[in-house]
């Protein structure tokens, strides 16, 4: 039979696991909105269901898509690609697309403005969500010509003016960048943050055909939820042993 001591460091340590494995398991039903140009091409880009779909702390979204942007000069590119964001420590966007020619070549030069919407909710019309905030935008371009840039939005549905974290660009192909900003930004009270990542690619007249420009993945890409596994695999490993030296 266990001693209170040793029931107690149980509860404890359960609890204590508890804490860490629910924020990577737990989601809150998560929407994910990705438009071309200012046409939803995937997941829902309202307002309100991005709202309702606000990721909470402790939860997580990812998925791909893969869609087609058709130019009014008969021009028609593939946009496809994967998502990543998460509301851990802190609040991570991840948007990775490739934008392709797939008709013959460009008939005229096009801009395709590709944003990434995501909303994050803490429950609380107090909250300030003004601080420094991150950029990290990479660039692959495969033709001469090719131009990319790119910045973050942030506002509130209390402060509903964006404000950029900058803008970064832009660059011109062939070739690959990385670059990175950050910015502190102010007034962001309330208790939904809104968030616009914005990418924006130019095609040259007479592209040929498979001319593609992307934002990859950076390497090494995130393991916040690898990390989270192995510090409650840790701490149970810890408890088990704690409990060995208080039993009765």
């Amino acid at each position: 039979m266990l001693s209170a001591p040793h029931r107690q460091l149980n509860r404890l340590c359960l609890t204590a696991i508890l804490a860490l494995a629910l924020p990577a398991l737990v989601t809150s039903s998560p929407v994910t909105g990705i438009s071309a140009n200012g046409t939803c091409g995937s997941g829902t880009c309202t307002a309100a269901g991005l709202a309702t779909g606000a990721l909470t702390i402790g939860s997580s979204t990812s998925g791909s898509y893969n869609f087609d942007v058709h130019e009014g000069d008969g021009d028609v590119y593939d946009v496809s690609g994967t998502f990543e964001d998460t509301f851990l420590a802190g609040t991570f966007l991840g948007f990775y697309p490739t934008v392709t020619l797939i008709s013959g070549t460009a008939a005229g030069a096009d801009t395709i403005t590709l944003d990434l919407l995501q909303d994050f909710a803490n429950g609380n019309s107090s909250t300030s969500w003004a601080g420094p905030y991150n950029e990290k935008i990479t660039f692959d371009l495969s033709e001469a010509g090719i131009t990319a840039e790119g910045q973050v939005f942030y506002s509130t549905n209390l402060d509903t003016t964006p404000q950029s974290v900058g803008l970064l660009g832009p660059v011109s192909g062939p070739g690959d960048y990385f670059l990175s900003a950050t910015k502190t930004l102010g007034t962001l009270n309330g208790d939904l943050l809104v968030s616009d990542y914005q990418l924006t690619f130019t095609f040259p007249e007479g592209a040929p055909k498979g001319s593609f420009g992307s934002s990859p993945v950076p390497e090494p890409s995130q393991a916040i939820p690898v990390a989270i596994g192995l510090v409650g695999l840790l701490l149970f490993h810890l408890c088990k042993f704690r409990s060995r030296g208080v039993r009765a």
